[in-house]
């Protein structure tokens, strides 16, 4: 299992996106008739945790970029003893986009296996019916 940083995980995403949908989600129960102020003062709440949780993110990243970037002499030297190309900076900007983009993708399989059986469900019901 590797470590990264926290809310960029599968569990993270999940609430982000959730977050940014539940507006879109209350303004058509606002056309059914069955918004009310206490849901949107909910959802305001979800969206300050949601620019929180960005907003920890984007200090964690910036504060790897500082700490992790080894000077260039330090990185050929390393890369001389160990035969290899000198790492870029713009590699681990690289790397950081790499894993939110499979927690994206871990997060639509997970998804997209809860549909397929919820649909399993409902087909066994019609049959059983």
């Amino acid at each position: 299992m590797f470590a990264g940083l926290p809310g960029t995980g599968v569990g993270g995403m999940f609430y982000l996106l959730l977050s940014l949908w539940m507006p879109f989600h209350e303004l058509i129960r606002l056309f059914q008739g069955r918004s009310s102020v206490a849901r949107w003062k909910m959802i305001a709440r979800h969206w300050c945790l949601f620019a929180a949780v960005i907003g920890v993110i984007w200090g964690q990243t910036a504060l790897l970029k500082a700490l992790v970037p080894v000077s260039q002499q330090e990185q050929v030297h390393a890369a001389m003893q160990a035969k290899l190309e000198p790492v870029a900076p713009v590699a681990i900007s690289t790397m950081m986009a790499a894993s939110a983009l499979m927690a994206l993708v871990s997060l639509a399989a997970v998804v997209g296996v809860v549909y397929m059986l919820r649909m399993g469900i409902a087909v066994r019901r019609l049959i059983a019916a």
